[in-house]
């Protein structure tokens, strides 16, 4: 099936990649399943601390996965979380099973990542312009307020698989609030060692998404996504390929979409 598509924003790219049907078309399997896209603005960082654009919160999305991701509706469901959690009475500790999954590199994804991404988020230091979102989590507005150390933020891995949140009041909206960009975990390894260049291009960066990019050196307009097949759910990826070009100019983009060609495996 040869479609002709353009997308002006990469927003809901793995909604469009992913999909759950277990037949498959003759046509379909002669698919190359890449498609080229426009995104209106450059990217400014892989980092799930520095993002300050939704260009690149959305990239970000497409190459990492937190403990939930939106479905094609737009709701809520399990992802690196590996089933509900566990919920004390109070409603204020949410303990997390996370499945087995790895990041881009082969190295296994571990609830400590979750607590490392989480505390560099909030920690002063970092300067980022979301750590007012880590005050959900219990003593995440003192820390960002230089009052107590990062090490006392309320987010403990038990074990590799096992991922405990203290919050400071109950959040029945917390599944919704753990799919944004801040709440992603990070290879603590490989994010230590790249100190401040960790997320400044492809190379400087490792994610557990359903995409793996390649290309972006930090400074260029065009890049592509290629299925990351050490995904944990690589089986319901269907894009094998996505590339990514920058349109600011309203005109051109109104001409990408008439000329784009894309073949999917499915309808958009």
């Amino acid at each position: 099936m040869k479609k002709v598509v353009s997308l002006l924003f990469v927003a809901g790219l793995f909604l469009a990649a992913c999909g759950n049907s277990a037949t498959t078309t003759k046509e379909s399997k002669s698919t190359k399943q890449e498609i080229a896209v426009s995104t209106p603005g450059e990217l400014s960082t892989l980092d799930s601390a520095q993002y300050t654009d939704v260009n690149s919160s959305d990239m970000i999305g497409q190459i990492s996965e937190g403990l939930y991701r939106l479905d094609k509706d737009g709701n809520p469901e399990l992802a690196m979380a590996k089933e509900d959690p566990k919920v004390s009475e109070d409603g204020l500790t949410y303990t997390f099973k996370l499945r087995e999954a790895k990041y881009s590199d082969g190295t296994p994804v571990r609830a400590q990542d979750f607590v490392y991404a989480f505390q560099n988020v909030v920690d002063p230091k970092t300067t980022s312009s979301s750590s007012h979102r880590m005050d959900i989590f219990k003593n995440g507005e003192k820390i960002r307020n230089g009052e107590l150390p990062v090490d006392q933020l309320g987010v403990k891995a038990l074990d590799d698989q096992t991922l405990e949140l203290d919050l400071v009041a109950p959040a029945p909206f917390l599944p919704e609030i753990l799919t944004g960009t801040p709440f992603m975990p990070k290879q603590e390894k490989f994010a230590s060692q790249k100190g401040k260049a960790y997320g400044t291009s492809a190379d400087n960066f490792v994610g557990n998404g359903p995409f793996v990019i390649k290309g972006w050196d930090g400074n260029n307009e065009s890049w592509t996504l290629e299925k990351n097949p050490t995904y944990w759910d690589a089986k319901n990826v269907k894009l094998k390929k996505v590339k990514v070009q920058v349109v600011k100019e309203i005109a051109t983009g109104v001409n990408l979409f008439n000329v784009i060609q894309a073949e999917v495996a499915h309808p958009l």
